[in-house]
């Protein structure tokens, strides 16, 4: 098995837990995905806490 580039995005495609990355604020670096590394952090803000918020 050769691990190239192709071989990286078919195996994201074929991920069953892709669409998980939708549901957390990704924060930007000079208008791109930053990497998000946060020794000291819950991890990423989920897209509905907003709302959970803003009920109590």
């Amino acid at each position: 098995m050769e691990f190239t580039e192709q071989f990286a995005h078919q195996q994201d495609n074929n991920d069953p837990l892709k669409g998980f990355r939708d549901k957390f604020i990704i924060p930007k670096h000079n208008g791109t995905d930053a990497v998000y590394f946060c020794g000291n952090s819950l991890g990423l803000q989920p897209k509905n806490l907003g709302g959970i918020f803003r009920l109590n």
